[in-house]
């Protein structure tokens, strides 16, 4: 969700696109998790869909733990997860006419 490579998906440079009014949200997001990225990247690579060569071989993904606090990198995964929920709750609120930057119309339940 976060590659470098313009032809690969960036959360970040899809959001910024989508919602550009979201910049200091995802720019807070994004200095959470880009320290992460190198290690996380080689977690995936070692261990996730790649596979496994031998044990050996896995155990360099673990310095993420070693570098990061297990804390930290679950903060990084649970705010990004929870900003992508809450720009795809805005897109949902846009497309049925819910404007909540106005506040509503006296009487209104929306």
């Amino acid at each position: 969700m976060v590659e470098d490579d313009p032809q690969g998906v960036n959360g970040f440079r899809v959001w910024r696109a989508a919602w550009p009014e979201e910049e200091n949200a995802i720019a807070a997001v994004e200095a959470l998790v880009t320290p992460l990225v190198p290690g996380l990247k080689l977690f995936r690579n070692r261990l996730g869909f790649h596979g496994s060569r031998s044990r050996s071989h896995e155990a360099k993904a673990f310095d993420l733990f070693s570098q990061h606090s297990g804390t930290a990198v679950w903060n990084a995964m649970a705010n990004f997860k929870s900003l992508g929920a809450a720009l795809f709750k805005k897109d949902l609120d846009r497309q049925h006419g819910i404007d909540l930057s106005q506040p509503p119309a006296s009487g209104s339940t929306k």
